[in-house]
């Protein structure tokens, strides 16, 4: 959803604004915790990071190279057996990513598991990163 704020002030009266209000409180009653509420400037940032970023699989290891980084970045990838995923950035050490219950419980360095596929959220950052299945 995008806005104007001269249209939402409407020369000063606010009556702008107060239908952007109901409009959001609507979203958040039909959809709730299915939105992801992000400024324009972060959706830009995730759509440049999904084009650009080079993913490479080789077995059970994800690489990612990204020219840029990109807050609660998500793929989804078929699941080779069971056990925890781990995360590594720029070689560094590994570590363990969360496995939540249901996808609407997705955030960054969590994963939700169903029909044996992984749906991964993780703050991408700028170079390598890996992540182990």
């Amino acid at each position: 959803m995008l806005c104007h704020w001269p249209g939402l002030y409407c020369n000063g009266t606010r009556i702008g604004y107060q239908i952007y209000q109901e409009a959001v409180r609507r979203l958040n009653s039909g959809f709730g915790d299915r939105i992801v509420w992000m400024k324009l400037s972060e959706l830009a940032r995730y759509a440049a990071a999904r084009e650009l970023t080079s993913i490479r699989r080789q077995e059970k290891l994800i690489t990612m190279t990204a020219p840029f980084s990109s807050n609660n970045f998500t793929i989804r990838v078929d699941r080779i057996g069971a056990g925890p995923l781990k995360l590594s950035v720029g070689g560094g050490s590994e570590r363990n990513l969360e496995e939540v219950p249901s996808l609407n419980q997705l955030a960054a360095d969590r994963f939700f598991t169903a029909d044996s596929r992984a749906t991964i959220c993780f703050d991408l950052p700028k170079g390598t990163s890996q992540i182990r299945l």
